[in-house]
């Protein structure tokens, strides 16, 4: 295929998005892609944008949520946008440190109607994909035998040899060895098509709300196509108090790494609080990883 026709095939694809977006009354926005605070997390490593002459100018976001979440706030209502995002110390086939997103809100919305929508969007790209729904914790069970928050470490050694992997390195917290059993036990095993997973751990997203039976666990769902991860999204915590806690105990992990600590976002902690994000969901889908896994790249 020659570079115009993939570029013509590529700007076919933003189109649909736009269309589809459009059809549901989702309206498109822009924002900077620079902003003063970074997001709360307890692992991941942030772009610094800097002049010339070394002077810092902010954070190149890893995702544009920082920068929607006060036009929620605002009364913007549903809202999209397609940009560019950045994360540090990202390289390999499916990893760049500069990477297109599409990351919509939707108000009065909960995580499970997102990710049906979600869904939805997938097949505009990448029409004919069968789904399958899994809870995490059955993810665990029926894979790993084994119950993600009483995690046996003999038991897990023994998963990751008897897959033909190394044994997980010395040292890692519980919460470390949840996220590399998942990533390198359980997702090359799911099975083809879309999968969608929902109620992740709650220590794994600053952001998200918690369910009210046991909020260990979050309003969380990941979309997969063909085993790679391709969208991320959750219930939108409301609450200012609960958002700094958890931004708390993200800065304690960052410590415990020897990793430095994240200034609480003050804009979006204010536009939460006044006049008040509203009850919604949110996601973030990679559109070059979809179009990779599309064209079997």
């Amino acid at each position: 295929m020659s570079l115009r026709a993939q570029l013509e095939r590529r700007a076919a694809v933003f189109a649909a998005i736009r269309r589809f977006f459009a059809a549901r009354g989702v309206l498109e926005v822009t924002t900077d892609l620079i902003h003063p605070y970074a997001p709360s997390d307890p692992f991941g490593r942030c772009l610094r944008a800097v002049d010339e002459q070394g002077a810092d100018q902010g954070w190149l976001l890893p995702s544009p949520e920082l920068a929607m979440k006060p036009l929620l706030a605002a009364g913007a209502g549903d809202i999209f946008q397609i940009c560019k995002a950045f994360r540090a110390g990202e390289s390999g086939p499916r990893h760049r440190p500069e990477f297109t997103l599409v990351e919509w809100y939707r108000n009065h919305w909960d995580y499970t109607a997102l990710a049906s929508e979600t869904v939805d969007l997938i097949n505009v790209v990448f029409p004919g994909l069968a789904e399958t729904r899994y809870r995490y914790v059955e993810l665990w069970g029926e894979l790993l035998q084994m119950e993600p928050f009483a995690l046996d470490v003999a038991a897990l050694a023994r998963r990751f040899a008897e897959a033909g992997k190394p044994p997980p390195p010395g040292g890692l917290s519980a919460r470390e060895m949840r996220d590399l059993a998942f990533a390198e036990l359980i997702e090359p095993r799911l099975p083809s098509g879309v999968v969608t997973v929902f109620d992740f751990p709650a220590e794994q997203t600053a952001m998200a709300c918690r369910r009210d039976d046991d909020p260990r666990w979050a309003l969380r769902f990941e979309v997969f196509v063909n085993g790679v991860e391709i969208a991320n999204g959750y219930s939108e915590q409301n609450d200012s108090k609960l958002q700094r806690r958890a931004w708390r105990e993200d800065n304690r992990e960052r410590r415990a790494r020897g990793l430095p600590e994240r200034v609480p976002d003050e804009m979006l902690l204010a536009a939460i609080d006044t006049p008040g994000l509203p009850h919604c969901a949110g996601v973030a889908l990679g559109f070059d990883r979809l179009l990779m896994v599309r064209d079997g790249r």
